[in-house]
């Protein structure tokens, strides 16, 4: 049995610094790597090989190797074996439970876990009917910092090794006005249209770097995963964080200076109201001109969650869209066991309006937040409740208004006079 992992590396690698030369060389005609496949190939037809099994991250390789390797079968889109590629919802609650029973954590960390660890590594599909999977690599590391910190709650969601930089994108994109266009599309809408004939089992180098590809590249880099037939979508918070990273250095939003004494004192007086002053005077002010037409509340949701994160994990966890027996809530933070902060939970509903719409609703002089935001934000704080009796949850709700201006409400729950009681 011959099984190759990441037959393709060193090949990846020159086709994304475009050394189309040397790539040719290495890869065509009589080139070893061809050669290499050939005596594999001869190898299964004399039997001295029986089965062979090979790895990759991109499709291109195996394009260039059809006449000298074709007799093999690409199975990555295939349905039958698309959960191979991950951990599917109950291999991951087995995981959590075995190592929860082998390291001797408090049983009620996996209530905690669950629905964070699904926000931040599940989403991923390779076929529009297949249920989402967690990436395997990234969650591990995950859990392996969470045996190391005796089961806390690490701070960062992946390993920055496997973070990859912005140079990535770019040499994908080619052109930095391309990859603006790209980070905006990600940015604001969370997924790219697709072509279902494009997402084939293989294509060639060249492709890979045309438009029109660009949602199949990122699905194959994962970036993206498979929503439906006709959309790529970002497949959870760690992907949508990297995103922001490189959206905010290729459009030089600046995310350290200035920052630090805003959050040193929410941790003091955990006023959120302040912390979205400072992140709307310091972030949204930077925002560059040509997008302040297209911030909606996605954009702002996640942007403020991201530098939130980065501020505050020590002490907090953060969520965006978490998904709930009523919805889906828009954001959320949730002090971490055996901090300060345990069981407070803050939960916000956000609402973006363009300028037109904000003054039809009169936004300028609204009291107090709209019924139907009030309502759904009840619903949620019912489900949190259910799972988390011991929460102590405040909710919010913040109105933006194109780029220009936003309402902050804190919802204050309407206190019943005790009643006198005449013995």
């Amino acid at each position: 049995y011959l099984i190759i992992d990441e037959y393709d590396n060193f090949s990846n690698q020159l086709v994304l610094v475009q050394d189309e030369g040397l790539y040719e060389e290495l890869t065509s005609k009589d080139s070893f790597f061809k050669t290499f496949f050939k005596v594999i190939k001869a190898g299964t037809e004399s039997g001295a090989i029986g089965r062979v099994f090979i790895t990759g991250v991109l499709p291109i390789t195996i394009d260039d190797l059809t006449s000298g390797y074709n007799i093999a079968e690409i199975v990555t889109l295939e349905t039958e074996f698309s959960s191979m590629l991950g951990f599917t919802e109950n291999e991951t609650q087995t995981y959590l439970e075995s190592l929860t029973e082998q390291y001797h954590f408090d049983s009620g960390i996996i209530k905690t876990i669950s629905p964070l660890i699904k926000s931040y590594y599940n989403g991923y599909r390779f076929h529009a009917k297949q249920e989402t999977i967690y990436n395997s690599t990234i969650i591990s590391y995950f859990l392996k910092k969470l045996i190391m910190g005796n089961g806390e709650i690490p701070r960062e969601s992946i390993d920055t090794n496997l973070r990859p930089d912005l140079s990535w994108l770019k040499r994908l994109t080619r052109h930095e006005a391309d990859t603006k266009e790209l980070l905006d599309k990600l940015m604001f809408n969370s997924r790219l249209e697709y072509d279902q004939n494009r997402l084939a089992a293989k294509f060639n180098a060249r492709q890979f770097f045309d438009k029109a590809y660009y949602p199949v590249s990122l699905f194959y880099l994962g970036m993206l995963t498979i929503e439906d037939d006709f959309w790529m979508t970002l497949p959870n918070q760690t992907i949508k964080e990297i995103v922001i990273d490189y959206y905010n250095e290729i459009n030089r939003i600046y995310t350290v200076d200035g920052y630090a004494r805003h959050f040193e004192k929410f941790l003091k007086d955990l006023d959120l109201s302040k912390l979205f002053a400072a992140y709307w005077n310091h972030y949204v002010g930077q925002i560059p001109a040509q997008a302040a037409d297209k911030v909606n509340e996605n954009f702002y949701r996640s942007t403020f969650y991201e530098l939130c994160k980065r501020y505050l994990s020590r002490n907090f966890i953060f969520t965006i869209e978490m998904n709930y027996p009523s919805g889906r809530s828009d954001w959320e933070m949730t002090g971490k066991y055996k901090t300060p902060y345990e069981n407070i939970r803050y939960l916000v509903e956000f609402k973006h309006f363009r300028v037109e719409e904000s003054r039809r609703k009169k936004l300028d002089i609204l009291e107090s937040p709209f019924p139907e935001d009030l309502a759904q934000l009840s619903k949620y704080e019912l489900d949190i409740l259910q799972t988390f009796p011991k929460n102590k949850i405040t909710k919010f709700v913040i109105y933006t208004i194109g780029s220009q201006n936003y309402r902050f409400f804190r919802v204050e729950e309407k206190r019943k006079s005790p009643q006198k009681i005449i013995a």
